[in-house]
């Protein structure tokens, strides 16, 4: 059932042809554009704060790509289910709304996967080098942890589109959520740079394990024993958002009012 949901809509995105192609061309610009300024900053400087330039830019790469796995949109699917009225159906079909959501956005993201993600590495290797990991346990327990980002990240949208029942949009809380994202995530700039009392705050989020930590344990930045910590914590952040998304699932079921049709 689910992966015949998550087949229909990867196919259903080769119908958007012209949004697909430039959505290609912008994450390439992106990419471009991000590399070409940290290669400004690196000016005259082969290491800044013990990162040396070619692990800055398969940072940049890598990250660009994990974000095409990681970023599920689930809170729009749910959301425009409740603004339209057709979450009132999904009350009554026997499947699991939160799964038929990941289903969704699972498969807009191996879509986007292959046609940019698959691309971004081919280019990324060719015309920049990306550090390949030298130990096993790097490509076990990065696999794991962007899988466990994955979820996590699910959790936390399908979160999102629970509010909707609430504010009726979920353009508020997406911009508040994107704004600790690019802040705290290190998808935009990696931990490493942060000054300590923003990088204490960091830790305290869970933003870090949607890009930074996965990257870091791929780069091979940290030790075996810290990447399995690092496992544990984003188990534990799944936990405690699975928590959060129980009571507010049970509230919303009390509370719905249906928009348009």
């Amino acid at each position: 059932m689910y992966f015949e949901l998550v087949r229909k809509s990867f196919m259903q995105q080769f119908t958007y042809r012209t949004n697909s192609f430039l959505k290609i061309l912008n994450s390439f610009i992106f990419l471009f554009v991000t590399i070409c300024v940290w290669k400004a900053l690196y000016t005259n400087k082969s290491v800044v704060d013990g990162i040396e330039i070619q692990e800055m830019i398969s940072y940049v790469v890598i990250v660009q790509i994990l974000q095409i796995l990681v970023k599920l949109p689930v809170s729009n699917y749910v959301g425009n289910r409740v603004v339209t009225g057709v979450i009132s159906i999904d009350f009554i079909r026997p499947v699991n709304l939160k799964y038929c959501a990941i289903a969704d956005s699972l498969g807009i993201a191996l879509f986007n996967f292959l046609l940019t993600g698959l691309p971004m590495i081919f280019l990324g290797s060719l015309l920049w080098g990306i550090i390949i990991p030298t130990q096993v346990y790097q490509y076990i327990y990065a696999g794991i942890s962007v899988a466990l980002a994955m979820i996590l990240y699910s959790i936390l949208e399908y979160i999102m589109g629970i509010t909707t029942f609430w504010t009726k949009t979920t353009f508020y809380i997406q911009w508040i959520i994107g704004a600790f994202y690019t802040l705290f995530s290190g998808a935009s700039i990696p931990l490493w740079f942060y000054p300590k009392p923003i990088r204490i705050i960091a830790n305290l989020l869970p933003f870090r394990f949607f890009a930074f930590e996965p990257v870091n344990i791929f780069l091979g930045k940290v030790s075996k024993m810290e990447a399995v910590n690092i496992l544990l914590y984003q188990s534990m952040w799944i936990f405690i958002l699975c928590i959060i998304e129980y009571i507010l699932w049970n509230k919303a079921q009390k509370v719905i009012t249906i928009q348009g049709g």
